[in-house]
């Protein structure tokens, strides 16, 4: 799992108003926490279309919410770990070691969806068909297909495989909070003493 948290500074606006005024600072900062806190997860779904390669809507709407109140005023990202098992190794680099079932890599266009990787259950379906068959090259097990004289690899396995950083997770969102928190709070506040009773 990964967490992202949206806290706030406004003793700067807070030093400007009178006791009155002061108690709609809490609902305000609250809303100025919720409005950015959306912004960043867009900016961040944004982000992985662009480090990832063509990410699926699973791994896409993975980024969730947990909302301020005024008695919390704390604003939380979170991707959940059924999502964060499938990027983890692209956001940290690294080994990627399977205990159970080793990964399967495509080698063959032919073998991969839309969005490059391989649909579920492919290679159990792909070891039923007449002539395909799995062979050692090396180390490595590899499901071959057979055309007449022609064999082709489709998908090697491995238990591990290394990885690069590619997506530098949360550097959309910080530089959202950055650059948008303040106009946010400032639009919030104006707001709540206008309306204030």
């Amino acid at each position: 799992m990964a967490t992202i948290s949206l806290a706030s500074d406004i003793k700067r606006v807070v030093k400007q108003l009178d006791s009155l005024q002061r108690k709609q600072v809490p609902y305000a900062t609250a809303l100025a926490l919720n409005d950015v806190a959306f912004d960043a997860r867009k900016a961040e779904q944004n982000a992985q279309r662009r480090y990832l390669d063509r990410p699926v809507r699973f791994t896409q709407s993975g980024f969730f919410v947990d909302k301020a109140n005024k008695r919390k005023l704390t604003a939380t990202i979170t991707i959940p770990q059924n999502r964060w098992k499938y990027i983890r190794h692209q956001v940290e680099g690294g080994a990627s070691t399977r205990q159970g079932a080793p990964h399967a890599i495509p080698l063959d266009p032919s073998v991969k969806n839309k969005f490059g990787g391989m649909p579920r259950n492919k290679t159990r379906t792909l070891k039923k068909r007449k002539g395909h068959f799995i062979a050692k090259s090396g180390s490595t097990n590899i499901l071959f297909k057979r055309q007449g004289k022609q064999v082709t690899p489709l998908i090697a396995f491995k238990k591990t495989t290394m990885q690069t950083k590619k997506y530098p997770v949360w550097k959309a969102a910080t530089r959202v909070v950055e650059s948008k928190f303040k106009h946010a709070f400032d639009k919030r506040i104006a707001h709540a003493l206008r309306t204030a009773r």
